[in-house]
Parts: C-alpha cells; structure tokens; sequence
C-alpha cells in the first residue's frame, strides 16, 4: 500500500515523528533505528519497528491504516508477539496503531483490554494530531489526511518550515 511505503519513509528519515506522534520528546529517536523486519513464521513483514540502541529502551511496533479492517488488531498482536518469542525479548515493548481516523478503527477487541490498559497497545488518529507549524514530520504526516482544500497552504507552511 502506498501509505505505508510513505510513512516507513517518513519514520526512516524523520524517526522523531513518531515520538512526537506519541507525543513524546523527538530526541528519543535517536536511540531506535526502525526497520521493517520479517517474521519468519508468519512469512509478513511489519509496517514497521523502531528497535532500541540501549539495552533496557522499549521496543515499538508500528502498523498504519487508511482502510477499515476488522482483523488488524488480531494479526498485530500475533506479529507482535511471534517477534518477541522468536528474538527472546526481555524488554518493555509497544503496539502502536496510527488510522487515518477514528471511523476506520472497529475497536480492540476485549481480548486485549490488558494490553491496553497497561499502554501495551495503543491507537492513534492522524487526522486528530495536533497542528503544528514547527515540525516537518508532523506536518508531512497531517498533509496525508488532510482535507484536498487544504492541501495547497499545507505544503506552503511545510515549505517555510524546512527554510527555517
């Protein structure tokens, strides 16, 4: 899907977007290098993972979603954890789901209501983060769920940022 190759690109070149996407600093990408890995009994390649440089830093699993897809979370979580069987991971991790908006999202299922509820597994909504003028990544990420009106002054305000 052309989505997902974009925000890989977008992840790969500007990793701190999505620590801001998380809302978090920026700055703890710089201790992550994000990858697509394969998952070898499954045969699927993840969206995307930011692997940690630091012995100790969680791991986080990334999926991106413009369509509705009632299956996500169920293949996800599978992914997820065949990848922490097979590198017998010791470490914290996290799920992260990004829709392009929350009518897409069917809902968790309740299976996961633990993963959730201790931040194991979370969904994020692109066409809900916050609209920023000093972040690149922030704003190449809002341009792809932006209204077709609003395109043309989007990449106005991108292109000021990056002379900045």
């Amino acid at each position: 899907m052309r989505t997902d190759s974009l925000f890989y690109k977008v992840f790969q070149t500007l990793p701190g977007t999505f620590f801001e996407l998380l809302e978090e600093n920026s700055q703890l990408a710089q201790n992550y290098n994000f990858k697509a890995v394969e998952l070898k009994e499954l045969a699927k390649r993840t969206d995307g993972v930011f692997l940690p440089k630091r012995d100790g830093d969680p791991i986080y699993f990334v999926e991106v979603q413009f369509q509705k897809d009632e299956d996500l979370y169920y293949r996800l979580m599978q992914e997820v954890f065949v990848y922490l069987g097979q590198n017998r991971w010791q470490h914290s991790w996290q799920a992260v789901v990004f829709w392009a908006k929350r009518s897409l999202d069917t809902g968790i299922p309740r299976c996961y209501d633990p993963e959730v509820q201790t931040g194991y597994l979370r969904s994020l909504y692109l066409d809900e983060t916050p609209d920023t003028s000093d972040s690149i990544g922030l704003g190449l990420v809002r341009l792809v769920v932006e209204p077709e009106t609003n395109v043309q002054h989007r990449v106005q305000q991108l292109e000021r940022c990056a002379r900045a």
